[in-house]
């Protein structure tokens, strides 16, 4: 879940209901509609490692498309592969889970369960 406003929380819960859980990020800045930026571990709190994460929508030609941007900054404890891992969990996240979800139209009713992966 991401909280879209200026110091909300990206998390999970582990189980519904529950307060087990994990703090990924906090939103730093928000610019709606145009972009986001967050800090956090991203799920690598067991590593001496932060990300700082800017989202950023830009219409594309006729306005009949958005190209989003994703920018990854990595500091700590960081080598060769786990760059490499960060860069192939974005695009799994972006092209096998974003673009679907947003082409079968879920954003536009997100409390309704999304059938975009089924």
């Amino acid at each position: 879940m991401i909280e879209p406003v200026f110091g909300g929380r990206f998390y999970e819960r582990f189980t519904e209901g529950s307060d087990d859980g994990a703090l990924h990020a906090t939103v730093i800045y928000v610019n709606a509609p145009e972009a986001l930026r967050l800090d956090g571990p991203f799920g690598l709190s067991g590593r001496a490692v932060t990300k700082l994460v800017s989202w950023r929508l830009e219409e594309a030609g006729d306005g009949a498309a958005t190209v989003f941007h994703v920018d990854i900054a990595l500091s700590g404890e960081v080598d060769a592969a786990l760059a490499g891992l960060v860069s192939d969990v974005w695009r799994h996240f972006i092209g096998a889970r974003l673009t679907p979800y947003v082409e079968a139209g879920c954003h536009r009713e997100p409390d309704v369960r999304c059938g975009a992966w089924d």
